[in-house]
């Protein structure tokens, strides 16, 4: 089955430089498919009724001016859109509204105004059904020629294998299954290459052409090893799968090596949510 491409995204801005990193990014995503970009600010409702309101019709004006600038700059359609909630509700509530097909956000540290931050943007991304595409910093979109699905032994693959099969077959593109296993035990080897060898069928049934990368390190280095390869082969997105757990800190969190990745994504992180 042929699934269409990506021609709907929301693009949370909150107008520091992260915000058009990820309006950039967005823009050369949905070019060539002659899509649109829903440009949304999330005015926080902890203010009484009439500050709302003043903070909304700012917001407003400053979204319009913005979106026109973007899309001068971009050649391409963004729709401004300005609702007041709560970021980690309100970003995956919009975008199942509108029918937009990911979510694409900039991720920075504390100067940003909304804070999309670590585990922050974990619980966006909870409260979303809609994908998430999370970018730190400038990045020339591939056309998704090449993604990366990162083999941790340590979570069920079958949901995260399912949506980067569906991603592949909208792009034609090229799947690297890449894995850690320089320091597991022999008998542990064996058992994760005869699940490697599954993804390996599914992806040959849907057919999909693929890599398969063993990477001879410490298992404790797969994060910086996964972004090492993803950087040197300019392979994006990163595929990763988001884990419900109880935590004390902030409730989720997600998968134990890839969830880490979050905190720093230097290649665009492409973050499913199963729940």
């Amino acid at each position: 089955m042929q699934y269409s491409y990506i021609t709907s995204v929301l693009v949370p801005v909150d107008f520091t430089e992260k915000s058009v990193y990820a309006m950039r990014y967005a823009g050369e995503l949905i070019r060539k498919n002659s899509g649109v970009i829903h440009a949304l600010h999330v005015v926080d409702n902890i203010f009484q009724d009439e500050k709302n309101k003043e903070f909304a019709t700012k917001a407003k004006e400053n979204l319009t001016d913005y979106c026109e600038k973007y899309e001068k700059i971009l050649n391409t359609r963004i729709i401004p859109t300005v609702v007041e909630g709560n970021i980690f509700h309100s970003i995956g509530k919009t975008a199942e509204n509108i029918g937009a097909q990911i979510v694409v956000m900039g991720v920075h540290g504390v100067s940003g105004i909304q804070f999309l931050i670590g585990s922050f943007a974990v619980r966006v991304i909870l409260g979303s059904k809609v994908p998430v595409i999370l970018v730190n910093e400038a990045y020339e979109y591939n056309s998704f020629e090449s993604i990366v699905l990162p083999f941790d032994p340590d979570v069920k693959m079958d949901f995260l294998v399912e949506k980067t099969l569906e991603l592949a077959k909208k792009y034609n593109s090229t799947i690297h299954l890449v894995s850690v296993l320089g320091d597991l035990s022999f008998f542990r080897k064996i058992a994760i290459m005869r699940k490697i060898e599954n993804i390996i069928k599914k992806i040959k049934k849907n057919g999909l052409q693929y890599r398969n990368v063993i990477l001879q390190d410490n298992a404790t280095n797969f994060n910086q090893k996964i972004l090492e390869y993803a950087t040197h082969s300019r392979a994006e997105p990163i595929m990763l799968s988001i884990k419900g757990e109880n935590n004390d800190s902030n409730g989720f969190v997600p998968a134990e090596k890839t969830g880490k990745l979050i905190e720093d994504p230097r290649v665009p992180l492409y973050i499913v949510n199963p729940s």
